[in-house]
């Protein structure tokens, strides 16, 4: 493999994949935000006729911006059908990636101290969540109470005798709020289904 060249090409060559199966709406005013504060600092991955491989965001974000170039890295060597693998392949890999909660939220309080507001990048502050109010006498904390049954083990990954199950119904808006659901649950060690 040869090294990497990065070519400015004009925002008005560059086309979107027509058959991009993520969503990135609701990501694109945080890119934005990203491209303000440190810069645009991740070239878009084209084919050769200029289609997006990866970076669809950034470019959506950018054309907000009002962006005339963009740095990008011709794929040349990618057949059209690699092309379509790399592109599923980084999204996917993304999506995997999982955060050590501990590391994380050290990161963001030293972030604090340096006055980078991290929510205006997607990240939530749960200490402020934390600190919420809760009645431990409502009806809802009462049927949760309810819903929590001992179960036998069945070999399957229920859990065994004395440990407390808990059956949890969550609707995520999308993809990504699935992803760090699942990451949370993987990281603080609960079985799921």
């Amino acid at each position: 493999m040869g090294k990497l060249r990065i070519d400015y090409i004009p925002i008005d060559k560059i086309r979107p994949y027509e058959n991009n199966p993520r969503d990135n709406a609701d990501a694109i005013p945080l890119v934005r935000k990203s491209i303000e504060e440190f810069g645009f600092q991740v070239p878009l991955v084209l084919d050769k006729d200029l289609v997006v491989v990866t970076g669809h965001t950034r470019l959506a974000a950018a054309k907000e911006l009002g962006m005339t170039e963009l740095p990008c890295i011709i794929a040349k060597d990618l057949s059209p059908e690699k092309a379509k693998a790399f592109r599923l392949s980084d999204n996917k890999s993304g999506e995997i990636s999982g955060w050590d909660w501990n590391l994380l939220q050290g990161e963001l309080d030293e972030l604090a101290d340096f006055g980078f507001d991290m929510e205006d990048f997607g990240f939530i502050d749960y200490d402020a969540i934390d600190d919420m109010p809760v009645a431990p006498d409502d009806a809802r904390s009462q049927e949760r109470e309810a819903q929590v049954e001992y179960v036998e083990d069945a070999g399957q990954g229920i859990p065994i005798p004395g440990q407390r199950q808990l059956t949890v119904t969550v609707f995520c808006d999308d993809d990504d709020q699935y992803v760090a659901l699942r990451d949370m649950l993987d990281t603080m060690g609960f079985r799921y289904r």
